[in-house]
Parts: C-alpha cells; structure tokens; sequence
C-alpha cells in the first residue's frame, strides 16, 4: 500500500488553527484557545418581507452570518393546515359577534390558499436557519459583541 502525500499549505494550517485546544466545557461560548466564540440563532422574522430585509443581519460588522434554507419533506403540512381552517371553521360557526367572525375569516382565508398552493401549484414550504457567529479575544469582549448584535438585530 502506497500513502500519498498530501498537498497541505502547512503556513495557512500553521496561522489558522486555535492555539491552545479548543474548550467546549461552557454552553454559553466556546474557548478557541487563543479567542472565544458563540453563536446566535435568530428565530423571530418578521411576518410581511421587504426587499433586502436580510441587509441588518448580514452586514454587521466583525461577525459571520449564515443563512440555511431547507425544504421541509418530514412534516405534513397540508394535513395541519387542514386541521387549523376545521378548528377555524367551528371557531367561526360559534363567533358571538360580526368582528369576531370577521377576524376568524381573516384567519381562515391565507391558510385556504397556502393549502391549495401546497396541493395544486407545488408550492414548498421552507424552513429557515440564521445564525451569527461571534468572535472575540475574551469573554468580556465577547459579551460586549453579543450584545452589540442583539441590540442591532432588534
């Protein structure tokens, strides 16, 4: 058996790797051995979309930003969105007054289309992941930059 040699930039290894190990024992933020680091989830986003809405989040500075679309084949939506419009649906027969009705209804009509784009049109339903990974040379800085960011993204 012959082992290849491999074509390894050993200077780039060399500058990029952590020194010192790396330290996972905090939930909180990882010690890289010579900076630490901590990651953001961001679960809220807002409901109505304007063009480049993503702009605030991935342009803050002195972070990494990764957004990840996944389709999501698992669940089933249609026969959940079925249900919501029948629960709807009795909601509505058993409304007190015409504005309680009228909310229901408003309810009741973008799940009826969402259920039909999903079974006639082929509409997919993506999942969306954002996350921000911040980096700094202590946990003080660190603190500082979560909060930075946290601040930003509200």
């Amino acid at each position: 058996m012959k082992l290849k040699k491999l074509d390894l930039d050993q200077h780039f290894v060399f500058k990029t790797q952590p020194a010192g190990g790396i330290d996972t024992r905090n939930e909180l933020y990882l010690n890289m051995g010579d900076h630490y680091m901590t990651t953001i989830h961001i679960f809220d986003i807002p409901e109505e979309f304007s063009d480049f809405w993503l702009t605030g989040i991935t342009e803050i500075p002195g972070v990494t930003t990764t957004v990840d679309t996944v389709n999501n084949t698992k669940a089933d939506f249609v026969d959940n969105i079925a249900e919501a419009i029948t629960e709807l649906t009795v909601q509505l027969d058993h409304a007190k007054n015409i504005a309680d009705s009228d909310e229901i209804q408003n309810e009741i009509d973008p799940l009826r289309s969402l259920s039909l784009a999903l079974r006639k049109d082929g509409e997919v339903i993506r999942q969306t992941y954002i996350r921000v990974y911040c980096y700094a040379a202590t946990r003080d800085q660190l603190e500082r930059k979560v909060n930075e960011v946290v601040k930003r993204i509200r």
